[in-house]
């Protein structure tokens, strides 16, 4: 079962749909109030599980490319020892 993340847009929520779930009786608001938190819940969670993905993806890419300057690095450093043969 997937655990949702706690969010200030779901304590927003939470306190709006239980203040209105007090003042008022009717069955049918507090059915589509509570429908609409678990909208909320849902695009939130989904928002920061992306944001996460996203960032491991970009950490991994840059990781990648630090190894790729380094081996370039490496490959100059000994293309630039080598004697080149000419004599002046």
């Amino acid at each position: 079962m997937r655990k949702y993340q706690m969010t200030a847009l779901f304590v927003v929520c939470a306190v709006v749909f239980t203040t209105i779930a007090i003042l008022t009786a009717n069955r049918v608001i507090i059915a589509v109030l509570f429908l609409m938190l678990l909208g909320f819940i849902a695009v939130a969670d989904r928002t920061i599980r992306r944001l996460h993905d996203r960032e491991k993806e970009l950490t991994n890419r840059l990781d990648e490319l630090t190894r790729q300057l380094q081996a370039q690095e490496e490959s100059s450093t000994e293309l630039q020892a080598q004697p080149t043969g000419e004599t002046p």
